[in-house]
């Protein structure tokens, strides 16, 4: 059985390019890394918050500033930053609770509790 259909091919993909040395990084890679740290800070290691926070405005003034990034890209760095934020209170709070305690306990082996 012949057809005298056309046949409905595809063309062919065309190459991937391949990244040169030296390339700029990708728009929104310090806003990726923003919100990861802001994550880890907020979860595991409040010591990150402060990175976090710092990495998230950064980007965010760079987005804002030249107009590069997708609005995806302000997200993440928006959300790494008030992660940050979180966490850097949550440090802070850490920090403070543990020197009333550390105060505490010198108070009490001093004998003047």
């Amino acid at each position: 059985m012949s057809s005298d259909a056309p046949s409905a091919e595809l063309p062919p993909a065309p190459a991937p390019t391949p990244a040169t040395a030296g390339s700029a990084p990708a728009a929104g890679s310090q806003a990726v890394i923003a919100l990861i740290l802001g994550i880890l800070g907020l979860a595991s290691c409040q010591v990150l918050g402060p990175i976090a926070w710092y990495l998230g405005h950064q980007e965010l003034q760079a987005i804002r500033a030249s107009g590069r990034g997708s609005a995806q890209d302000e997200g993440m760095a928006l959300a790494g930053k008030i992660l940050g934020i979180i966490a850097t209170v949550a440090l802070a709070m850490v920090l403070a609770v543990g020197l009333v305690w550390i105060l505490i306990a010198a108070l009490v082996v001093l004998g003047t509790l």
